[in-house]
């Protein structure tokens, strides 16, 4: 297997590198020139993610108001007498299957996963 060059040994490939003619130390003014050109990018960026937050946190009061109205129409059905029942069997049968399946817990589970800190730190 052959072997690198020693960079010790006279005749071995050097490594230059080259500085760009026209690139110059920044100063303070430059910086500041920067900072206000791209400062529009980031607010508009955080801009997006509230929107998207303020969509999540909506999508999570409808579902989480639907499913309330589940439990509370399950519980109708449970204590009601049959003839104040609107639903028939296969519907109620529906409803349990949904409140009982994992689906509604892994996606909250995964939503505040992302969304808290997980050392339980505050922020």
């Amino acid at each position: 297997m052959p072997q690198p060059d020693d960079p010790e040994k006279p005749g071995a490939p050097q490594i230059v590198v080259a500085e760009r003619p026209d690139a110059a130390p920044e100063d303070a003014a430059a910086r500041a020139e920067r900072e206000e050109l791209f400062k529009h990018d980031i607010t508009r960026l955080d801009k997006l993610r509230d929107a998207l937050h303020k969509v999540v946190v909506g999508a999570i009061w409808i579902v989480g108001f639907g499913v309330f109205a589940c439990i509370i129409i399950r519980l109708w059905h449970l204590v009601a007498p049959a003839c104040w029942q609107w639903l028939d069997a296969g519907r109620i049968q529906q409803i349990d299957h949904f409140l009982l399946s994992g689906a509604l817990g892994g996606i909250l589970a995964r939503y505040l996963g992302h969304a808290l800190p997980a050392n339980g730190s505050k922020g």
